[in-house]
């Protein structure tokens, strides 16, 4: 699959991303934690290295930050980051 495929469609911060995905039918968006859940947003769980589907709180996140092996990893890139946090083995 190609990543962003071709009818992308982009918005600006957390407040314009959710209007979009509400607006479009099938879509898929990214906002941060906090936002989602102080505005009743639902998201979807995200299966782990471990195959394990963890549904993100304040404590799975804080939990799979903590097990990053190099603190470095989260000033270098945030798609690395976040990548790095989606494989660790946390179970939450």
């Amino acid at each position: 699959m190609k990543w962003p495929a071709d009818s992308s469609v982009g918005a600006p911060q957390n407040d314009g991303v959710a209007n979009t995905v509400q607006q479009t039918k099938g879509a898929i968006g990214y906002v941060e934690l906090i936002f989602a859940m102080s505005n009743n947003i639902p998201f979807g769980a995200m299966q782990n290295k471990a195959g394990k589907f963890v549904s993100a709180s304040m404590d799975s996140v804080s939990a799979a930050a903590g097990a990053l092996k190099d603190i470095r990893m989260i000033f270098a890139s945030r798609s690395r980051m976040l990548r790095a946090i989606v494989r660790t083995p946390f179970r939450g």
